[in-house]
């Protein structure tokens, strides 16, 4: 009997081990353009991108996606300037890094300005305006959504090293990458 209790143990042991490897699935393989950016944007600091590539970092995570090489992808994405935002541009860029979603952003108007109001505290006004398109090629589905962020946020209390239009980019961006 004792015996009988030791291989039953063992095989008990064996299964716990095999069976997380065995329902592995395999992660998504995704090209992330990088942020296209009007002309007329100004970005001395270069933060923008660096919002940008955070947001994407921590909305999709390395073991459900995985990455296509950054170098593949921009090569892909300068190839289809014009028609980037559309199914076909997208589409090809899947094809061209061997990818199974691709996703774009643009920022095309990044403004922001300070309004005193009639109360004791200034307030903070944006005005940001983009695209966001994202193709699966797995189930055929092509996004494509003008988002425009206008929030206002009262200043009077903040510290001058806040920075609040960026900040709030970032939380535009982090929702706007949730819903895909």
């Amino acid at each position: 009997m004792k015996k009988f209790f030791r291989c039953l143990a063992v095989a008990v042991l064996g299964m716990a081990f095999a069976l997380p490897a065995a329902h592995s699935a395999e992660a998504a393989k995704m090209a992330v353009v990088p942020l296209v950016m009007n002309t007329e944007v100004e970005d001395p600091q270069g933060l923008k991108p660096i919002v940008y590539s955070e947001a994407v970092n921590k909305i999709f995570k390395y073991p459900q996606y995985d990455r296509a090489d950054s170098d593949a992808v921009k090569k892909a994405a300068l190839a289809q300037q014009d028609k980037l935002f559309t199914k076909e541009g997208l589409s090809a860029v899947c094809d061209a890094t061997g990818s199974e979603i691709a996703l774009a952003m643009s920022i095309d108007k990044f403004d922001w300005k300070e309004e005193a109001q009639t109360s004791n505290s200034p307030t903070t006004v944006c005005d940001f305006r983009g695209k966001f398109a994202v193709y699966n090629k797995i189930t055929g589905k092509f996004k494509i959504d003008h988002w425009v962020d206008n929030a206002t946020f009262e200043t009077g209390a903040l510290s001058p090293r806040y920075d609040w239009a960026h900040n709030e980019l970032a939380r535009y961006f982090r929702n706007l990458l949730r819903e895909v």
